[in-house]
C-alpha cells in the first residue's frame, strides 16, 4: 500500500496540485495523521498499517517547491491498527502516537515519542485496554488540568458500541521539578479569550527580561513561536494566522513555566 501526497501549487481562486508522490507504507494502510515528530520544524507523515501490525513515519526532507520524505521507519503495536492520532502525552514537548487496534483483545497501543531532531525513535509499546474493538481513537485536554487525555470509540458487536475514557494520570508538578521548574500556570492569563487577532498575557513580575511563548495545537504541534522582549507585566501576542479551534499556550521566563487553554475564533 502507498500513502499519496500532492504539493500544493494552488494560487488566489484556483485550486491545484502537482502530482502524486507516493510513499510506500504497509499492506493495508488504514489511518493516518501529521505531524513534527522530530522537531525540526516539518511535519512528518504518520500511517497505521493493518496487515503487519505496524505505524509507519515518514521523516519530511522536503524543501520550498519539492516534497521529499525518507522511506518508512517502522514501529510494531498491537493487533489491525486504524484509527491514529498524535498528541503529546507526557508533556515533553514531543507528539506521541496512539492508535487503536480492533482485533487486539481491545488495545489501544501508545508509542512514546523518543526523537530528536533529524532522527525518528520510538519507545517499546505500551498497551491499555478498552471496552471493546478500539476503531477510533482522540486526544485531548477533557478535564481542563493542562494535560492531553484520550478516548477510544469502540464496538462490542455490530449493534452497540462504547467510549472508552483514559485520564492522564502524570503528575504535572513531578514534570515541573525534574526539569527544576516552576509552575506558575495559575497566575497567568490571556484576554480576551476566545481570540480573534491579538491577545493579552497578563504574567507574573519576570526574573528574566525575555520570556519565550509557545502555541500548540491539540496534536502537539508547534503553531507560534516568539521571544517577547518584557517591559511591564503585559504582553501582547498576534496570531491572526492561526486557525480556529482550540490551543495550549505555554510561557517560559527563567525556571518558570505556565500553560493555559487558548480559543481561536
Amino acid at each position: 500500500m502507498v500513502v499519496s501526497v500532492l504539493r500544493n501549487t494552488s494560487t488566489t481562486g484556483a485550486i491545484s496540485f502537482a502530482a502524486k508522490t507516493d510513499l510506500a507504507a504497509g499492506a493495508g494502510t488504514w489511518g493516518i495523521t501529521i505531524g513534527d515528530v522530530d522537531g525540526d520544524g516539518k511535519p512528518e507523515v504518520v500511517a497505521s498499517n493493518l496487515g503487519p501490525n505496524t505505524v509507519s513515519v515518514f521523516k519530511n526532507n522536503s524543501t520550498i517547491g519539492t516534497l521529499l520524505f525518507n522511506t518508512a521507519a517502522n514501529f510494531s503495536v498491537a493487533s489491525s491498527p486504524r484509527g491514529i492520532k498524535l498528541g503529546d502525552l507526557n508533556a515533553d514537548g514531543k507528539p506521541d502516537v496512539a492508535v487503536a487496534c480492533y482485533f487486539s483483545n481491545s488495545i489501544v497501543s501508545v508509542l512514546k515519542n523518543t526523537s530528536t531532531p533529524g532522527t525518528i525513535s520510538f519507545n517499546e509499546t505500551v498497551n491499555y485496554t478498552t471496552a471493546g474493538g478500539p476503531g477510533t481513537v482522540a486526544l485531548a485536554d477533557m478535564n481542563n488540568d493542562g494535560l492531553m487525555d484520550m478516548m477510544a470509540g469502540t464496538s462490542t458487536n455490530s449493534s452497540t458500541g462504547a467510549m472508552s475514557y483514559f485520564k492522564n494520570q502524570l503528575n504535572i508538578n513531578t514534570v515541573s521539578s525534574v526539569r527544576n521548574e516552576v509552575d506558575i500556570s495559575s497566575s497567568l492569563k490571556v484576554f480576551p479569550n476566545p481570540v480573534v487577532n491579538s491577545a493579552t498575557i497578563n504574567h507574573p513580575l519576570v526574573k528574566k527580561k525575555t520570556a519565550t511563548i509557545v502555541i500548540k495545537d491539540m496534536n502537539g504541534n508547534t503553531v507560534y513561536t516568539s521571544e517577547a522582549k518584557l517591559q511591564s507585566r503585559q504582553t501582547v501576542i498576534h496570531i491572526s494566522h492561526l486557525q480556529p479551534g482550540t490551543y495550549l499556550l505555554t510561557w517560559y521566563n527563567g525556571n518558570e513555566r505556565g500553560t493555559l487553554q487558548l480559543q481561536k475564533n
